[in-house]
C-alpha cells in the first residue's frame, strides 16, 4: 500500500500562498525572462510588469491570459478562483493540498478528498479556524442531514454562511439537533431564514 501524504517543501507552501505579483515573478524566473522581455511578450511595458509584480497594479482578465501564455501555464494559476470553474477550482485545491493538507484519494474507483493532517478532528488544543478536518466533519453532517431533508436548503445555505461566526456559540449545536426545529432555536438562523426568499443577488 503507497503512502497517503508526503511534505511539501517551504518553497511549495510560500508558494501556494503567494500573491499574484509574486507568482509571476516566480513563473517569469523559472521562464527564463526578463520582465522587459515578459512585457514584450504581452504587449505591455516593462514598467507594468514591474508594477506588477511589485502589487502596485492589478492585470486585467486579458492581460494575464497573455502572461499566463507567456510564461507557459494555466491562467487559472494567476487569475482570481473562479468556483464555477473546475479548472480554477482545481488550481485553488492545488493549493490547499500544499498549505492545508487536502489531497485526493481513490477508493474502489471513485475519487475523495480528504484531509490528511494528524490533527484529530476533537482536538481542543487546535483554534476552530485551523482545523480543516473538524470543519468537514461538521460540513459532512450538514450536508447529510440536507440530502436527507433534514433540514431545507435554506437552513443549509445559512449555516454555510454563517459557520463558525455568526451561527452559534458552538458549532456542535446544530450537528447534535434532532430535526429543523431544533435548529431554528438558533435564532441568528431563524431570523434570517423569515428574511431569505426576499432576497436576491440582482437589482
Amino acid at each position: 500500500m503507497g503512502k497517503n501524504k508526503r511534505d511539501f517543501s517551504l518553497n511549495a507552501k510560500n508558494l501556494a500562498s503567494a500573491n499574484l505579483g509574486q507568482k509571476i515573478r516566480f513563473y517569469r524566473q523559472i521562464a527564463g525572462m526578463t520582465q522587459k522581455e515578459l512585457g514584450s511578450a504581452c504587449g505591455v511595458n516593462e514598467s507594468t510588469i514591474r508594477n506588477y509584480e511589485l502589487g502596485n497594479r492589478y492585470p486585467d482578465s486579458d492581460t494575464i491570459f497573455e502572461i499566463s501564455n507567456a510564461l507557459e501555464i494555466s491562467p487559472y494559476v494567476l487569475a482570481t478562483p473562479d468556483p464555477i470553474s473546475a479548472a480554477s477550482s482545481l488550481q485553488y485545491l492545488f493549493s490547499m493540498e500544499k498549505t492545508l493538507d487536502l489531497t485526493p484519494t481513490t477508493i474502489d474507483g471513485k475519487v475523495y478528498l480528504e484531509v490528511s493532517s494528524d490533527i484529530d478532528v476533537n482536538d481542543a488544543t487546535v483554534a476552530p479556524l485551523s482545523n480543516l478536518k473538524r470543519m468537514f466533519s461538521h460540513w459532512a453532517t450538514m450536508y447529510e442531514k440536507f440530502i436527507n431533508e433534514e433540514i431545507d436548503e435554506e437552513t443549509y445555505l445559512l449555516w454555510q454562511a454563517k459557520y463558525l461566526s455568526f451561527g452559534t456559540d458552538s458549532a456542535d449545536f446544530l450537528l447534535d439537533a434532532e430535526n429543523e426545529k431544533a435548529i431554528e432555536v438558533d435564532k441568528n438562523i431563524s431570523d434570517a431564514k423569515k428574511r431569505f426568499r426576499k432576497a436576491n443577488l440582482k437589482d
